[in-house]
């Protein structure tokens, strides 16, 4: 593979893969889904992450429920990171 990352590039590349595919949105992975019974994409944490400590941000010190889901749902992603970093070989 070249580098590129255009949706035939990544199409060859999964070529024969079945599970789930996490990845950053780009749109040709969602496309290849669509056009697939075996892959699932799913978006990464970090993603995930960004949109609920925005939440937690504009809410300031709200006590509401979202807010307080926000702060945990932020709290849990940052305990995955946590324990990713602790089995990290490099």
């Amino acid at each position: 593979m070249s580098g590129a990352r255009n949706g035939e590039v990544i199409q060859d590349y999964l070529e024969g893969y079945k599970g789930i595919l996490v990845t950053d949105g780009y749109q040709p992975y969602h496309t290849i889904m669509k056009n697939s019974n075996d892959i699932t994409v799913a978006g990464c944490y970090s993603h995930v992450r960004r949109k609920f400590a925005e939440i937690v941000k504009a809410a300031k010190a709200k006590a509401d429920t979202g807010t307080r889901d926000s702060r945990r749902a932020v709290k849990r992603i940052d305990q995955f990171y946590h324990l990713d970093n602790k089995f990290k070989i490099f």
